[in-house]
């Protein structure tokens, strides 16, 4: 793109907060995506990311970066964990990658975590999905970073390699959150074993909890568990493809009634929703011996249960709780086939405007969240950017609340670092 062109390209969609602009359109920082934000025990923000010249390159890096003045002024992203020059030029080129880092924040303990996705030299299907869940923690409000830990186990499905000596092949998407009993969790997506094409083999949705993080000094002592109990995870039918699933980036938010709702992404043109009645232990699509009357699926998400299907192509689309029994959904409110697009993956044409829409909880048998009248978030205007001519103006994007101001973190076609006040679109 012509400097001139690209230099205004970072206001395209209207943000209120500049993190980080990237030295060029196609610099070594160039690729940033899943961005996550927190507020510290200080009352700092925080956000993580992870940066590459473009996703899956050897360069490909865990970063951090603060805000001390509420997003006036953000340092210099941070380097936390990635493959060091030498491995990224040696012969194992591509391997010990750091990708897709969230935080779990332990106030009692003036505790900061920061997880993430560690390639530590095996790869059974992408460099950098193929890893271990890595660890480090803060004991000075995101300042400085302990040496990494990388104990913490996820417990193996059905589908992963069967040599346990294998790192399991994920992705983790979104800021963590309390469960209701009071245990933070992570949604988990799990591809299956020996193709790099992800959606040519199954995908799960599974989930971390992290049992006794709140409370436990010692990082050697921690527990993790990995949910739901049987080897099989959240399954969505391959619209195309038998015995295949594809179900991902699942984010979750907790029901007034104590139960733990999630929304996925799928290849069915729709969003798809499950629940949890015992804080992730067992979910919808698990529950024919909990409920004899009436087990439960997975299900695709309406606006209402008599409403139309919440259109989606396969892009990541977030539920997040802004107020208690009151959510918002961020998403393209479309099916994948929009004009000129071939298939729901044709990310350059069918990722071109982001939405909004609220909703509340209802008690019932049904879903248990219905929503209202979505609105235009964002768009980039179909302009691409990138090394993959990207357009989605909010990709991969997190919340949170800091008083009473709602924010929105995000990256404009995997590129600029940005935030966006909710305030006005919020009911």
């Amino acid at each position: 793109m012509e400097t001139t062109a690209y230099s205004r390209e970072i206001d395209r969609t209207h943000p209120d907060c500049i993190v980080y602009r990237p030295s060029a359109e196609l610099a070594s920082d160039a690729e940033n995506q899943q961005i996550i934000g927190q507020v510290t025990p200080g009352g700092h923000w925080l956000l993580t990311w992870t940066m590459a010249t473009h996703e899956n390159n050897p360069d490909q890096h865990v970063v951090v970066s603060r805000s001390e003045d509420r997003g006036a002024t953000w340092s210099e992203p941070q380097w936390i964990d990635g493959a060091t020059p030498a491995q990224q030029a040696g012969p194992e080129r591509g391997k010990y990658q750091a990708s897709w880092p969230f935080f779990i924040p332990a106030p009692a303990l003036g505790r900061i975590y920061l997880c993430y996705n560690k390639n530590i030299g095996l790869t059974d299907a992408r460099n950098d999905t193929t890893g271990v869940l890595r660890f480090r923690y803060s004991d000075d409000d995101g300042r400085t970073w302990s040496a990494p830990h990388d104990h913490l186990k996820i417990g193996r499905g059905a589908i992963d390699h069967p040599d346990p000596a294998m790192p399991v092949n994920f992705v983790t998407c979104f800021q963590s959150l309390l469960a209701p009993d009071g245990v933070p969790l992570a949604s988990l997506t799990r591809w299956g074993s020996g193709s790099p094409h992800l959606l040519n083999v199954n995908s799960e949705v599974w989930f971390l909890r992290f049992e006794n993080i709140l409370t436990e000094r010692d990082p050697a002592k921690l527990v993790m568990t990995t949910w739901p109990e049987g080897g099989t995870g959240l399954q969505v039918p391959h619209p195309f493809r038998m015995n295949q699933s594809v179900a991902q980036e699942a984010a979750t938010v907790t029901l007034p009634d104590g139960r733990l709702f999630t929304v996925m992404r799928t290849l069915q043109g729709a969003l798809f929703w499950s629940m949890s009645r015992d804080a992730g232990r067992s979910w919808a699509s698990h529950w024919t011996d909990l409920d004899e009357t009436e087990p439960l699926p997975v299900f695709p998400l309406r606006y209402s249960d008599d409403g139309g299907l919440v259109h989606s192509p396969i892009v990541c689309s977030p539920i997040f709780e802004y107020a208690p029994g009151k959510y918002c959904l961020v998403y393209f409110n479309n099916d994948g086939y929009l004009p000129g697009a071939k298939h729901p993956t044709d990310y350059q044409v069918n990722r071109r405007d982001a939405w909004i829409v609220c909703g509340r909880f209802v008690t019932g048998p049904g879903q248990p969240v219905v929503f209202g009248e979505p609105r235009r978030l964002a768009t980039a205007d179909g302009v691409q950017l990138g090394h993959y001519g990207r357009i989605e103006p909010v990709c991969y994007p997190s919340y949170f609340r800091d008083g009473d101001d709602h924010w929105l973190w995000y990256s404009d076609r995997k590129h600029f670092v940005l935030g966006k006040k909710l305030n006005a679109y919020l009911e």
